[in-house]
């Protein structure tokens, strides 16, 4: 997570990410918007993103799939990397990079005048996609059709407004294409899907080097578009 105060990321002096300017003009967030994260998973006690973190207002039953997925009042989010029914209920972060990017979206610090996440007082929803540093096209799916029942089944109290992916598969498959489709009914959802395009470093003696260039070299999902 960022640490206390606010980043250096956030300031006039990293392009893009101004974020000092976008609170005065606009605020710091709502907490009726739900971003959900498809990532590791999120550690949803850690002090700075209890508070933000989303949890069902009560049990829910949902078909996703072919699975039944039925979670207790509280739960965080879904577990896609599994169809085991307890684990589904379990979005817990075995690697930290979830964590890590639920943090600089909407971590929260304590102090109202000092947040240390871009939006801290939004709401975050856990959407495990991978299991250590592995995912498949097809767990991705799972997940988005969760996120599709789950804002069917509560309305305004899981109101899922955004869907970050800050990860990027390098390969190709026949799912492509339904995950495309699957990404298309999430926007007919009013959901918008964000989605890492490459940050490797590129190298300083090649000019203009094209190695984060989507649309030469494609990450995938971003590179569906």
């Amino acid at each position: 997570l960022p640490t206390a105060g606010t980043p250096w990321w956030f300031g006039k002096d990293f392009p893009g990410a101004n974020a000092i300017t976008a609170w005065k003009e606009y605020g710091q967030g709502s907490s009726a918007v739900v971003v959900a994260v498809l990532d590791t998973g999120i550690f949803a006690d850690h002090p700075a993103l209890s508070r933000n973190t989303w949890k069902a207002p009560s049990g829910f039953s949902l078909k996703v799939a072919r699975d039944i997925v039925h979670c207790e009042k509280g739960s965080v989010g879904f577990n896609a990397t599994t169809t085991d029914p307890k684990s589904m209920c379990i979005p817990d972060d075995d690697l930290g990079h979830g964590t890590h990017v639920a943090g600089i979206i909407g971590a929260w610090n304590g102090k109202r005048d000092n947040p240390i996440g871009l939006n801290s007082n939004v709401k975050l929803m856990a959407l495990k996609v991978f299991e250590g540093r592995s995912t498949t096209v097809g767990t991705i799916i799972r997940a988005l059709e969760f996120a599709l029942r789950i804002k069917d089944y509560f309305g305004k109290d899981a109101d899922v407004r955004v869907l970050n992916n800050s990860y990027t598969l390098l390969l190709k498959c026949d799912l492509m294409r339904e995950l495309r489709g699957k990404i298309e009914e999430t926007n007919k959802k009013g959901m918008l899907f964000v989605a890492a395009s490459g940050e490797r470093q590129a190298n300083p003696d090649i000019p203009n080097d094209p190695i984060n260039d989507n649309d030469i070299n494609h990450r995938y999902p971003a590179g569906l578009y």
